[in-house]
């Protein structure tokens, strides 16, 4: 997951927290994690496994001021639910 690096959780080494608006996965306000947390900007704060291969940083161009983390499928059962049914 794509969004703006954050600071709203706290992180372990070799993880990232990022910040995206709702608006991109609005099915997550339903979800509860450890790993999510839903401000009261329209946004979701999450954590995450940060991405560090640079073929896939290459290929996302990703700004200065944002991170990538990778999540496992079961953090967000109801996007794992919406996955499947396709």
């Amino acid at each position: 997951m794509q969004g703006r690096s954050s600071t709203d959780l706290p992180r372990q080494p070799g993880q990232a927290v990022v910040e995206i608006p709702l608006t991109l996965i609005p099915e997550i306000a339903t979800c509860s994690h450890r790993d999510l947390y839903l401000t009261d900007r329209g946004t979701a704060v999450i954590r995450g496994s940060k991405v560090t291969d640079s073929e896939a940083l290459a290929a996302i161009r990703l700004p200065a001021d944002e991170d990538v983390v990778e999540l496992a499928q079961n953090v967000l059962p109801t996007l794992e639910a919406l996955t499947d049914a396709r």
